[in-house]
């Protein structure tokens, strides 16, 4: 239960990093609305944070090259919305940090100390 709080402590951060960073990167309208980020456990542990976005948010992140569908050539140069957000939110080091004390009180409790 306490894994799940600190999971969504951090895609509440980490979600709003990543809508402002494309507010600032991306000159599309309605973009960041349908942006998000979810986290997914599995057997009641953090399994992984999940980024949510249409596809030219992606291409805007890794950068385009390549025929449009009219055959235009287009080349667009990568903006690192998703490290720019991760950057931003500092929010992985203090996932990290949380998990790794939850997880080892976990271990040191679970540990037969015998002589």
């Amino acid at each position: 239960m306490l894994e799940r709080q600190i999971g969504q402590e951090a895609v509440l951060k980490i979600r709003a990093g990543f809508k402002s960073a494309i507010r600032n990167a991306v000159n599309v309208e309605g973009a960041s609305k349908k942006a998000s980020v979810v986290s997914k456990y599995k057997d009641g542990r953090l399994d992984r944070l999940t980024f949510i976005a249409p596809d030219y948010i992606y291409k805007q992140n890794f950068g385009f090259e390549g025929d449009k569908s009219n055959g235009v050539r287009m080349r667009l140069k990568a903006t690192q919305v998703i490290q720019k957000a991760l950057q931003d939110s500092n929010a992985l080091n203090d996932l990290a940090e949380k998990l790794a004390d939850l997880r080892g009180t976990e271990i040191l409790t679970k540990i037969n100390f015998e002589k």
